[in-house]
């Protein structure tokens, strides 16, 4: 068990991870048209600050909140399992959005969990979903299959981290859900904890009813401004950002709060700032971040200030560095030109292109899988894989999708208005009870 959790890690390492999109966006074909509106003096970052900020972003951990859920989540269906083993469900199905990384909460958590709890695990260790769906029963029972096993084997905990990855919509994509629902949940030496989302979960339920053959089924909470800040701030803090004062609009939206001129202060503004990412991002943890990214601008100081910051930071720097070098050799120092300062202004989500009916099924196509290559989104929609790609890159440049060599995802920025959309036009993108 010591090891368990690099065991985790070294996973997780190897497995598909797009990068965040920074404030340049990181897809070339992607303008930048999902930042917040500019002010007037804004300049663009500087490209040696932008790449800090967006970095110190791609190291944040998965959010505390989502792993305590996972875990407090693991914790009390558990007990009831071993308690009667042969009655109570063998299963908990964790949903997020499908733009949020389910897999690294799913395995961090229970890694975590386990070994502190010297619990046996085990987990589908796979980076990507089999290129051939034909394969996905074949390689789900080398790695998961206990074949006709006679003695007696010790309860242990496995982990389906992405259970996207187990289909595709296709002819015969589905076969390793059939696999999954048929054999291994009726494994009662095993408790299995699925990561999913609502997409996937509710078109397994259409066409297979999968969730009658599972357990208890928990979604991750949203995240509260209060939550976001306490994730998001030593990023903010480590770059000296600002948060800008609220637009008239948003004034207005707080005149019933009847809050005096004193809360006219820093410590307000970057309250209302964290509120209104949490309410614009729907709680989503990845949209809020792409939206806390667009969000930061660079503005010249003036010309006081400046000379401050310039004298401030001439008396401290060399003392700060050395110390800072002996306590953290692996600090990031920061890297904002003395006459620029950055703000963080009122986070807003882009709007979305004119879409058509082609669109709406390929774009329903990637959040029902997550992420798919060319191929397998062709596969998925029936269609040739050059009409597809000139359909993908058509709304690549629109910003909409994000592609990462042959791999291809919905940008997150984009969901909860794309997931609006959808709804509107039929599509089962949103969790029914």
């Amino acid at each position: 068990m010591a090891n368990l959790i690099q065991q985790c890690k070294d996973w997780l390492s190897r497995q598909r991870v797009f990068q965040v999109l920074g404030p340049g966006g990181a897809d070339s074909a992607e303008p930048d048209d999902s930042r917040a509106e500019s002010s007037p003096e804004q300049i663009e970052l500087p490209p040696k600050l932008a790449q800090q900020l967006t970095r110190l972003v791609e190291q944040l951990p998965i959010h505390p909140d989502d792993r305590a859920t996972v875990q407090s989540s693991l914790e009390s269906v558990l007990a009831e399992w071993q308690q009667q083993p042969g009655i109570s469900s063998n299963s908990l199905v964790i949903l997020s959005s499908p733009v949020t990384a389910v897999s690294r909460i799913l395995s961090e958590g229970l890694a975590e969990w386990a070994a502190a709890q010297s619990w046996s695990l085990s987990h589908l260790e796979w980076q990507e979903r089999p290129a051939q769906p034909e394969e996905i029963v074949d390689k789900l029972r080398l790695q998961l299959g206990r074949g006709t096993l006679t003695t007696a084997v010790e309860p242990e905990i496995t982990a389906i981290p992405n259970l996207s990855w187990c289909f595709l919509r296709s002819a015969e994509g589905l076969d390793g859900i059939d696999y999954l629902r048929d054999h291994l949940l009726n494994d009662r030496t095993r408790f299995w904890v699925i990561g999913s989302d609502p997409v996937s979960w509710e078109y397994l339920k259409s066409v297979l009813d999968l969730p009658a053959y599972c357990g208890q089924v928990v979604s991750l909470p949203e995240l509260s401004g209060e939550q976001l800040a306490a994730w998001i701030m030593p990023v903010a803090e480590a770059l000296e950002i600002h948060f800008d004062s609220p637009s008239i609009r948003d004034r207005l939206q707080h005149l019933n709060h009847n809050h005096s001129e004193q809360s006219d202060s820093p410590q307000r503004f970057k309250d209302e700032y964290f509120e209104r990412l949490a309410d614009v991002s729907e709680g989503i943890s990845t949209v809020a971040l792409q939206l806390f990214l667009r969000s930061v601008e660079a503005e010249p100081l003036e010309a006081e200030d400046a000379q401050d910051a310039n004298e401030d930071n001439g008396n401290a720097e060399a003392s700060e560095t050395t110390q800072e070098t002996q306590n953290n050799p692996d600090s990031e120092k920061k890297e904002t030109p003395r006459s620029l300062r950055l703000v963080a202004r009122s986070p807003k989500l882009p709007s979305l292109p004119q879409l058509n009916q082609n669109d709406h099924y390929l774009l329903y196509s990637l959040l029902l899988h997550g992420d798919l290559t060319l191929t397998a989104l062709a596969e998925s929609l029936g269609d040739a894989p050059q009409t597809v790609n000139n359909q993908v890159q058509a709304l690549r440049r629109t910003g909409l999708l994000k592609q990462q060599d042959q791999v291809i995802q919905v940008n997150p920025i984009h969901y909860p208005r794309l997931q609006q959309e959808l709804a509107a036009n039929n599509f089962l993108v949103e969790r029914s009870e």
